[in-house]
């Protein structure tokens, strides 16, 4: 078989720190094709750029300095049939990992993308195993805002899962591995930013809705260290999805002009300060993960939802959604 390029963009500002763990995790896949590797760069000052010269890498510059400019500089600069998004902070885990990734599109055109799920190492942090503990890193809130993992199955094969998604039930899942001719004639191209779950949004509204999560693959995703560092990361993300954005947003996780959805909001505020829930889950986690990661599921609901209302309440774009007068 003959294996087709496959470029890989990795956004980057002052990432000296994880840039030789992201970029060793990738090389030591040995995949038998060709990688693109795409370093895109915004403009770091320290030595991310020395570093990852050392591996056989393309250095292109992002004078918008924004990683979701510079996601877009790598799909319309990159040199494979098939494109894939790594952040600097990721590295990757399983063996022939860009083959299994691979696998789904290769053996059937309608599947649009092939994701793995994200997976903790035994010397994360007990806060990271806990996020880790869903399949896409979601934190419990927005767990309960999203249609569930098996819920989108509509396939298993001895490989992978396809999943299908509509309207009303979709995943967060835009780290995927595309056919890069697909997406330059999608309605992805319309926006000046990659954005990897809007892109999610726009897919579904070409018709292309079915997407693979191969087995025995998996990202591996340090994002948090501390709840101080979960609160701050929170709030940044509020932010950047609904607050002085510079063009439309696709993905939300509330449809704020559905009661319906609304309703659950509010459900959620109410299960997440009444405590008692909260706690008996963490307990029921840490039986089936064997593990006291458990621990943290009051914590992170109390303060990601107090953290999550703040920075709506803060901001008028904010207070104008939750239907409160603007003075």
């Amino acid at each position: 078989m003959t294996y087709p390029t496959i470029s890989l963009c990795i956004p980057t500002f002052n990432e000296e720190k994880n840039i030789e763990r992201c970029l060793n995790s990738i090389m030591s896949k040995k995949y038998p094709g060709k990688l693109d590797i795409l370093i895109v760069d915004g403009g770091s000052t320290d030595d991310t750029l020395i570093k990852a010269k050392k591996f056989p890498v393309r250095v292109l510059h992002n004078p918008d300095k924004q990683a979701e400019i510079g996601k877009k500089i790598g799909l319309l600069n990159a040199a494979g049939d098939y494109f894939m998004i790594i952040d600097c902070d990721m590295d990757l885990v399983g063996t022939h990992w860009f083959e299994r990734l691979l696998k789904p599109l290769i053996d059937d055109s309608t599947i649009v993308g092939s994701w793995p799920i994200y997976k903790s190492i035994p010397s994360d942090t007990l806060l990271n195993k806990f996020i880790t503990a869903h399949p896409l890193q979601l934190d419990p809130i927005f767990e309960f805002l999203t249609a569930s993992y098996d819920s989108c199955i509509v396939a298993k094969t001895n490989r992978y899962d396809v999943l299908e998604y509509r309207n009303d039930r979709m995943l967060p899942s835009g780290f995927c591995l595309y056919r890069r001719k697909q997406l330059m004639q999608s309605s992805v191209m319309k926006l000046k930013r990659f954005m990897e779950n809007d892109n999610v949004v726009l897919l579904l509204a070409d018709g292309l809705n079915r997407y693979a999560v191969p087995y025995k693959i998996s990202f591996h995703h340090p994002t948090l260290q501390s709840l101080r560092h979960l609160i701050k990361k929170r709030i940044r993300n509020i932010n950047t999805m609904y607050f002085d954005q510079p063009d439309k947003r696709y993905w939300t996780w509330i449809d704020w002009n559905r009661k319906s959805e609304l309703f659950k909001l509010v459900l959620w505020v109410f299960y997440c300060y009444t405590i008692i829930p909260s706690i008996l889950v963490g307990l029921w986690k840490c039986i089936k993960h064997k593990s006291l990661l458990g621990i943290y599921e009051l914590p992170v609901n109390l303060l990601t939802t107090t953290a999550v209302i703040v920075a709506f309440l803060q901001h008028k774009e904010g207070r104008k959604l939750l239907h409160i007068p603007i003075r």
